[in-house]
């Protein structure tokens, strides 16, 4: 979806640590001189790629989740990130699961310093079992204008398209940072 949204001077650059899916990204962009797949840790990549020759993009941060510690890296990521970057769009995607993880991320953000950080977040269901996903949400840095308005109307969109009704099920916009 990014790739098809490049414009014709824009370059991607993908990185990825798992050997299955660098081989997959590097097949699919092989020949795209646009794109650069680098077979890297992406956390370190935020020290290492940033900023851009540019000045301007979209960091865009999916991080597996697979261990505890996930959003203190996500923490520690943006704000490596914002430090080399500070004009850069960060967008990256956290689960909803069980609240109290989140209620720490967001207060963990907002005591970095970044300012101007907007989160958007989808729950199908009340988030009371951390063993099961419940949501997903979308905090960006630095978002573009009109972010919030157009992230509240696809996100109840997708509720209606998605949601069962179930208890608790809804979308929240909010901001956690001014600008």
């Amino acid at each position: 979806l990014i790739r098809a949204m490049l414009r014709p001077d824009d370059r991607l650059a993908c990185c990825e640590l798992h050997p299955d899916d660098m081989f997959e990204l590097r097949r699919r962009f092989a020949r795209d001189k646009q794109v650069a797949v680098h077979g890297r840790d992406a956390w370190e990549s935020l020290g290492a790629l940033l900023p851009p020759k540019e000045r301007r993009g979209l960091v865009l941060i999916d991080p597996p989740f697979e261990d505890q510690q996930e959003y203190t890296h996500l923490v520690t990521g943006l704000v490596t990130g914002y430090a080399r970057f500070r004009t850069g769009v960060f967008a990256a995607w956290y689960p909803i699961k069980h609240r109290a993880p989140v209620r720490g991320f967001v207060t963990a953000l907002q005591q970095t310093g970044i300012r101007d950080i907007v989160a958007a977040e989808l729950c199908l269901r009340e988030p009371l079992d951390p063993d099961r996903l419940s949501g997903c949400g979308l905090v960006v840095v630095n978002p573009p204008f009109g972010f919030e308005r157009d992230a509240a109307s696809i996100l109840a969109a997708l509720l209606e398209r998605l949601g069962r009704g179930e208890r608790g099920a809804g979308t929240a916009v909010m901001r956690l940072a001014n600008e």
